[in-house]
């Protein structure tokens, strides 16, 4: 890989891996990027942290023909946001970005707030899209739950995002290709001084079985109680090839283990029907599964974040319906 020092860029997008994989939620980046970089024609680079990521950066560049730079550090085989910020800052310094975008992940929602802070910059996080407002960006990200939109600008000259896994599709490979992109390996020995990651645990149950379900039927703390999950097993049982998810706070309380919970923090699907149970949708939740082929909603709150990406809305009690929906099918179907 060739070094090339001393560039500049006015786009910085800032990449994820775990063990010097990228993770697929990149390429989404790259659009998020390319879509930017259009406004004002600004330059762009993706930096890509990891052990050896020098081989997957190659492989960025040659694919999508965008300028690539490799941060490596041994401490990168996993998550860790205090290394990753200080190899940011330097790149800030060297490379004097004018956005710095991320993926709002886990990673990217740790690291954003913390070099806007260091950098001076403004920070827009959980943005879904943006639109020129004369000769002004702005910004769109979710407030309140889901239920309200914000357009932000930001005020200082230097701005970081991150970006709303989702919100944009992943970037075809034909519609990058900037003429000779630089690429660069930047190898750092620093050490982490408050924590650092010994190892990565996966989970098994539930998740094979989410990733290929047809019908996913995912329950919230409209469930009301925990002994409710019978019901949910049993309308779950009534469609071949399906799972039960769950959001965050069903997680939180214990009521379903982790690895089935759905959302950003969590898994992200796509089945042919997602049902929706007692679910508000936070913006966290409804990144996880807003490109589900049907997505079918209920909620007695009229005004529920959820059904704006609903294709089919119920304005009820989950278990009154789930109810009557049971008997419905037990009366039609049971014993044919």
């Amino acid at each position: 890989m060739k070094a090339i020092y001393n560039m500049k860029y006015d786009i910085l997008l800032v990449g994820e891996t775990v063990n010097d994989r990228m993770v697929p939620s990149i390429y989404e980046l790259m659009e998020f990027g390319r879509q930017l970089a259009l406004h004002g024609d600004r330059s762009i680079a993706l930096f890509i942290p990891g052990v050896k990521s020098a081989e997957a950066a190659d492989i960025i560049r040659e694919e999508y023909g965008i300028s690539v730079i490799a941060y490596q550090n041994r401490h990168l085989e996993f998550i860790n946001p205090e290394i990753l910020q200080k190899g940011l800052l330097d790149a800030v310094t060297r490379y004097d970005p004018e956005y710095i975008c991320f993926i709002h992940s886990v990673y990217g929602s740790a690291v954003a707030p913390a070099i806007a802070v260091a950098s001076g910059s403004s920070c827009i996080t959980g943005v879904e899209s943006f639109r020129m407002d004369g000769d002004v960006l702005t910004f769109r990200r979710r407030i309140f739950g889901g239920k309200l939109a914000a357009d932000v600008v930001p005020m200082e000259k230097r701005c970081v995002l991150s970006l709303m896994p989702g919100s944009f599709p992943p970037c075809d490979p034909m519609s990058l290709h900037w003429p000779s992109p630089a690429s660069e390996v930047i190898d750092s020995d620093c050490e982490p001084e408050s924590c650092f990651s010994m190892n990565m645990v996966r989970e098994h149950a539930g998740t094979e079985k989410l990733a290929d379900a047809d019908v996913i039927i995912s329950v919230g703390r409209g469930m009301g109680d925990s002994e409710n999950m019978v019901l949910i097993d049993r309308i779950s049982g009534i469609f071949r090839k399906s799972a039960v998810g769950a959001s965050r706070p069903v997680c939180d309380m214990g009521w379903l283990p982790y690895s089935q919970q759905i959302g950003l923090t969590g898994k992200t699907v796509a089945p042919k029907l997602y049902m929706a149970c007692g679910i508000s949708g936070s913006p966290q939740h409804i990144a996880g599964m807003k490109n589900s082929r049907m997505i079918v909603a209920i909620n007695t709150d009229p005004q529920a974040a959820i059904f704006a990406v609903s294709h089919h809305i119920i304005i009820d009690d989950m278990i009154q319906f789930l109810t009557v929906l049971e008997e419905r099918y037990n009366e039609l179907y049971r014993d044919r």
